[in-house]
């Protein structure tokens, strides 16, 4: 997606957002004054109420309804990002986004998995600016869109080097009450921030948790999270707990790709002198 589709893309979302919200207040509106018409008025003048409150509650109905084929799309998108299939995937959730509907459920949800897939391409800039419009939104009943939106938000923010940026969003999530599964997606985020800005006691506090944490990630991110927190024992001279780390990274998955892809951070982890020397067994 072009810089400028995008755009257009975040205006029209936006501009369709505003509408929902005002057209959901109008008919609440109308609703009220129509009931209360009714109570007021005469036989005759009560039967023509009801019928336009009739064919209003039909065109809201209908609305409804393309918002249940929007939520359907969104689905069927989110369906296609996790068989890997990301380009259809964001094809179905770009018509998701872009028809109106009074329900805001279905947008936002597309809205967050688009957020998900410009990650998923390492597309930071696009993603960035999705999840800020995103967090811009009344979120209301899916406000726990929120937490992976900002989780998203600060991990592209420290991909494009902005640590200062990312710093508000990380130190937010690190104040909230996460799920385990934010925690642990949060995990390689925050050790990322703290070594980023410096914070090395910070990230090597609580080893030993953080290390039981990591052991539920999948390999590749059990390892970078491992590596991590090698490279931040290493700054605070911790060589036993380094060495423990490393070798544990190693084991879970090929490091090599882990450590060039997080470079500069991880550029002072020697793994040569680790497979050259004989294991010795160590806890952090």
């Amino acid at each position: 997606m072009t810089r400028q589709g995008l755009s257009e893309l975040l205006a029209r979302f936006r501009r369709q957002m505003l509408a929902a919200r005002l057209l959901r207040w109008a008919l609440g509106a109308v609703l009220l004054g129509g009931f209360i018409a009714c109570y007021q008025a005469d036989h005759t003048t009560r039967y023509w109420i009801l019928a336009v409150l009739a064919v209003v509650c039909g065109l809201w109905i209908a609305l409804a309804l393309r918002g249940l084929k929007a939520l359907k799309r969104a689905r069927i998108g989110t369906a296609l990002l996790a068989a890997g299939r990301i380009d259809e995937g964001c094809t179905v959730l770009a018509q998701a986004w872009k028809g109106f509907t009074p329900l805001h459920g279905p947008k936002i949800l597309a809205c967050h998995q688009l957020a998900i897939a410009a990650h998923l391409t390492q597309s930071y800039p696009e993603a960035v600016a999705i999840c800020r419009e995103l967090l811009n939104q009344r979120l209301g009943e899916v406000s726990s869109v929120a937490t992976g939106a900002r989780l998203i938000l600060a991990d592209c923010l420290l991909g494009l080097d902005d640590a200062q940026a990312a710093g508000p969003v990380v130190e937010a999530l690190g104040r909230a009450e996460l799920s385990l599964a934010d925690r642990l997606t949060f995990l390689p985020i925050e050790l990322h921030y703290h070594l980023v800005t410096g914070r090395e006691a910070q990230a090597v506090r609580s080893l030993p948790e953080k290390v039981r944490l990591a052991e539920l990630l999948d390999s590749s991110a059990a390892a970078l999270v491992h590596a991590l927190l090698a490279e931040g024992c290493r700054r605070m001279n911790l060589t036993c707990q380094r060495d423990f780390l490393l070798r544990r990274a190693m084991l879970l998955a090929d490091v090599e790709p882990i450590l060039a892809r997080h470079r500069p951070i991880l550029e002072g982890l020697d793994v040569e002198s680790i497979r050259q020397a004989e294991p010795e067994p160590g806890n952090p």
